[in-house]
């Protein structure tokens, strides 16, 4: 693997999305900044380009070249985990995905815009120049409130957070089949904290949800795999299990 040249990084990922996600997202989608093809000259293969911003690559081989070592032992993600992250990193638009013969097929988005040539003069967040496969005029570095759609320079305004409810994470919960989610306990955790996401201010109140789901603190304690009765719904399991 070449080593050589670097990427940019800019203070705007503070106030991203990507930094409200657990950390090994954030070292994932670092690694393919590093490793995504920068030349403006496609790599071609039999039925396949390789463009800028895009990276052909496997599971596995991501596992094998984010290993990291903890207490005199190597630890490695697992094919799963990989895929699961790539999945969420397509859901905040950082990246789209596809799979060919080569392997795992991964299109940054707005790679131009915060990969191209930045002038000498340029603002603390980065000003792409003229002639960096993204116009200075037309699109530009995204602001807060807009995001990648569909792995184009396309811009989205997002209404501003507002936090929710017990009954926005219940249905939320009965949704996404989380029949033993505990609303109560993880909205009082962040309205303690002031729905702040670690340092920042939180921007997706669903992704928190799932992620305390997972962790297992904002589950249901001692319920275990829950299974729901015939013909019986998330919320009449839920009503049941507490005896409403």
């Amino acid at each position: 693997m070449d080593h050589l040249g670097y990427i940019k990084l800019y203070r705007r990922l503070f106030d991203s999305t990507l930094w409200s996600l657990p950390p090994d997202e954030l070292r994932l989608a670092v690694y393919l900044l590093l490793r995504a093809r920068h030349s403006t000259n496609p790599k071609k293969l039999p039925g396949v380009e390789v463009k800028r911003g895009e990276i052909i690559t496997s599971l596995m081989d991501i596992a094998e070249a984010c290993e990291w070592h903890e207490n005199r032992r190597a630890h490695r993600w697992s094919k799963q985990k990989v895929a699961r992250m790539l999945k969420a990193l397509s859901e905040i638009g950082f990246l789209t995905h596809k799979s060919d013969t080569y392997g795992t097929h991964l299109s940054l988005c707005n790679y131009d815009t915060y990969q191209g040539g930045v002038s000498d003069n340029a603002d603390a967040g980065g000003t792409p120049a003229d002639g960096c496969g993204t116009p200075a005029d037309a699109s530009g570095p995204i602001q807060e409130g807009e995001e990648c759609l569909n792995g184009k320079n396309e811009k989205k305004k997002t209404a501003r957070f507002v936090p929710p409810t017990i009954d926005d994470i219940t249905a939320y919960g009965e949704e996404k089949g989380l029949v033993d989610l505990w609303p109560e306990k993880i909205h009082g955790h962040y309205e303690m904290k002031g729905w702040m996401a670690g340092r920042n201010k939180m921007k997706c109140w669903k992704s928190a949800v799932s992620n305390a789901h997972r962790d297992g603190w904002g589950r249901k304690q001692g319920q275990g795999t829950l299974a729901l009765d015939a013909d019986e719904s998330p919320a009449e399991m839920r009503s049941r299990l507490l005896g409403g």
